[in-house]
């Protein structure tokens, strides 16, 4: 660690931190943690909260390896935070869930509002979102809906069908954690003793109204808050998430005083590759590649659509002739079906290599189910590097099912050990899976709406790989390409990018121009800067020839 974040380590004031890509700041906020753990030896929490289940897993291994008592660690994210900590601990008290609820699914979310579109014949496909404030709100996928009263029919509907089957959807956690902490004074006061420090990762990405959230905790100014983030790669604006400076999140979190520092020196890509990404900044802040390695300049290349997998096939293949491993080398776009065009071309292709992306890895399928730590669990190769993340997964599942509260994670460590199929089919192996923990506890209420929900969900997605490969993406195998859409690969890092999919109406998206031009140019300029800051040393970039490219992208890197 340099000695600017040690600098910053040693401020215990509330703390903002715009960081560039690649400067460190997920190593900066573990330093922070580690650092406040070993001075503070109360009963007061500490609380990580970041913006993606993918994240929270990432600085949750992390935490896991920390050689320092982490009982009092709590990470993942608000949404999360919310349901775990305001929403099921208060749910008697919160007179639309006294009765009982359950958690919808995005996918289940999705088949009723295609239901609703069916049944009140709308005739375009629409999708159901909230704004910043938690406001709902639908929109078409295509073209605007000619008729508000069909909006409002909508929601209205979608509304009643939660309400009469006692469900809950992730923008009702925000909405009935901030209607119960703003009702109930004396909770807002309780968690403010309780908790002792609060880390905000990816603060860019964070909604006004999950911000207030947890201003019913900061406004008593009990609790240390360390933020950080970067506006640059600030790409959830389509769904409302407006751009944040220091006054604006120290007012919403109703802070005394919140200090704000920059790092602007990038640790990962060489400097040529960072000159060129750099030309999409926003904000125009200079970042500075401390590399030694110039590096070279990214290759743009137009190729047709025919020819693209092959020629992408083959840089991997060179990539792996040199390094024996293609553990380095990531696939990037904007677009999921382009890239799930790509990974079926790719296999059909040759299946030396795994490619790990949501239609081919089923842990996308069980996001917020209790089978995705059981699923990691049963695949995970039992060995040192992967101890302290089995035994975290293990304690998560026994904590979260009732009827296994008996069991210790060691025990149930042991018991996944019994556990055997020769299914290769993931949706069979699934079932398996089921049926031996069914065989083995008694019923569980929570395992069996959980089963039903991965199991729906992965045979929509029709998950091409087999479990041979499967296991290989847990165990992040050597032979394991990631692939990954531009949103899904923040934070994430690389040796040598493969990026595709920047044409006219995807980057940005059609929609964004109905805004105007300059909005629709802040977009992708966000967006790009982000995909294409991802590389260490290389990147290659192609553009499909036959489509007309992103009016915003440069072509020229010099």
């Amino acid at each position: 660690m340099d000695n600017q974040k040690r600098q910053l380590i040693n401020i215990k004031d509330n703390l903002l931190v715009s960081a560039c890509p690649g400067a460190g700041k997920t190593k900066l906020l573990i330093g922070m943690l580690e650092d406040n753990l070993y001075r503070n030896e109360g009963f007061r929490w500490h609380i990580v909260l970041t913006h993606t289940n993918a994240a929270a897993d990432e600085i949750s291994s992390r935490i896991d390896n920390l050689s320092i008592e982490i009982d009092r660690v709590w990470c993942g994210t608000i949404h999360s935070f919310l349901l775990e900590w305001v929403v099921k601990k208060y749910a008697g008290a919160i007179s639309r869930l006294k009765d009982g609820f359950s958690l919808l699914s995005e996918y289940k979310q999705r088949k009723i509002i295609q239901s609703i579109e069916s049944d009140k014949k709308l005739g375009v496909r629409i999708r159901y979102n909230c704004d910043e404030q938690g406001n709902a709100f639908v929109e078409p996928y295509c073209h605007s809906l000619d008729d508000k009263h069909k909006e409002l029919l909508v929601i209205q509907e979608y509304n009643t069908f939660k309400k009469n089957n006692r469900l809950i959807d992730f923008d009702d956690i925000i909405k009935l954690g901030v209607e119960f902490l703003e009702n109930n004074q004396n909770i807002c006061e309780h968690l403010s003793k309780l908790i002792g420090n609060i880390y905000l990762d990816e603060s860019q990405d964070t909604s006004l109204i999950q911000l207030k959230a947890l201003s019913y905790i900061t406004r008593y100014n009990r609790a240390s808050v360390f933020i950080v983030g970067d506006n640059d790669q600030a790409i959830y604006q389509d769904l409302g998430v407006s751009i944040k400076d220091k006054d604006i999140i120290k007012s919403v979190l109703q802070l005394s005083e919140l200090k704000h520092e920059a790092l602007s020196g990038c640790y990962r890509s060489s400097e040529l590759l960072v000159k060129y990404y750099k030309k999409y900044s926003s904000s125009r802040n200079d970042v500075t590649s401390l590399r030694e390695f110039e590096g070279k300049p990214p290759i743009i290349k137009d190729i047709s659509q025919d020819e693209l997998p092959q020629r992408v096939f083959n840089l991997i293949n060179q990539y792996q002739t040199k390094y024996n491993s293609v553990s380095g080398i990531a696939i990037i776009g904007p677009d999921k079906y382009y890239l799930m065009a790509l990974i079926n071309a790719l296999y059909d292709l040759s299946e030396n290599f795994v490619y790990d992306f949501q239609s081919t890895n089923p842990l996308y399928c069980a996001r917020n189910t209790v089978f995705y730590e059981l699923i990691s669990l049963v695949l995970l190769d039992v060995n040192v590097i992967n101890y302290q993340r089995r035994s975290s997964l293990a304690r998560k599942v026994v904590d979260s099912v009732p009827e296994l509260s008996h069991l210790t994670p060691l025990q149930l460590k042991r018991d996944l050990k019994e556990f055997q199929s020769v299914k290769n089919n993931f949706i069979l192996w699934l079932r398996e899976l089921y049926d031996f923990l069914e065989m083995k506890y008694q019923k569980s209420i929570k395992l069996e709406t959980d089963y039903k929900i991965c199991n729906a969900a992965a045979s929509v997605a029709k998950i091409r790989a087999g479990m041979g490969a499967i296991s290989k993406m847990i165990n992040k195998d050597k032979n394991v390409v990631s692939v990954s859409t531009i949103h899904g690969s923040k934070g994430e890092e690389y040796d040598y990018v493969i990026s595709i999919g920047y044409h006219d109406q995807v980057v940005p998206h059609q929609s964004s121009f109905e805004k105007g031009n300059e909005y629709a140019r802040d977009i992708a300029n966000r967006l790009m800067y982000v995909a294409f800051s991802r590389a260490k040393d290389y990147m290659n970039i192609f553009i499909d020839d036959r489509r007309k490219v992103s009016p915003f992208f440069i072509r020229e890197p010099d």
